[in-house]
């Protein structure tokens, strides 16, 4: 079994505090619970990394865990998009005329009271660059009508390209659990209803030349994502 194999095996995060084997490494930094509150961890193949994305309501972080010489993960840095972290794929950058300074980051998604869509992040430097806006990714669906949606990144190496897919997702009740009938539709009966992504797409949006025009090298970042690892929480 390979070292990343096993590393993936033994992650787990609950609330604010990751795991691994079982043990906390890391609680995220801060007091307010809708920013600190992980959604998903990213692992590329090494495991040398681990990209924690976080945010419930106006925005969330991401943070870099680094694994130093004796095998322990520390905070390398912290970085903040305004945007929940939802989903995130690596991003490599060409050599000359690449928008990331240390030449790799991240592309991530989400969507919060600060803002949506798709943004460029390095996890070094102060950059973040909007690849799908605030305004563009409303546009794509309306709330009223559409419902629920969730965004996530689709690395294609079938075709070349990078996606942002917007799944269609809501509210569902437990087997074998009754919803309270007194209670308004439009309020979610968190005892008895569960948070469910569907494999339904609402639309697919092509990405790529996007950011190739940021610089980022389109081929190399599909290659490394290949084993770039995500766990989500839903």
């Amino acid at each position: 079994m390979s070292e990343e194999i096993s590393i993936l095996e033994k992650l787990s995060f609950s609330g604010s505090d990751v795991y691994l084997d079982g043990e906390k490494i890391m609680t995220v930094p801060g007091k307010n619970p809708t920013r600190t509150c992980i959604n998903l961890l990213g692992v590329p193949s090494h495991g040398d990394n681990i990209f924690v994305g976080t945010g419930g309501c106006c925005h969330g972080h991401i943070v870099d865990l680094d694994k130093s010489s004796d095998g322990l993960y520390g905070i390398e840095n912290i970085v903040t998009p305004n945007l929940n972290v939802n989903d995130m794929l690596f991003a490599l950058g060409k050599h000359e005329g690449s928008a990331l300074p240390s030449g790799t980051g991240l592309i991530v998604t989400g969507q919060g009271c600060a803002g949506a869509g798709v943004r460029l992040m390095s996890t070094y430097e102060p950059v973040s660059l909007d690849v799908v806006s605030t305004q563009e990714f409303y546009s794509l669906f309306d709330g009223r009508r559409d419902g629920i949606v969730v965004p996530r990144l689709r690395a294609d190496t079938f075709d070349g390209k990078i996606y942002l897919d917007l799944h269609r997702g809501g509210f569902r009740v437990n087997p074998g659990m009754r919803r309270d009938p007194t209670m308004p539709s439009i309020l979610v009966d968190t005892s008895v209803e569960t948070f469910f992504v569907s494999d339904d797409l609402h639309s697919i949006l092509d990405i790529t030349d996007r950011l190739e025009r940021f610089g980022v090298d389109i081929s190399k970042t599909l290659e490394y994502n290949k084993d770039f690892h995500r766990i989500r929480r839903r």
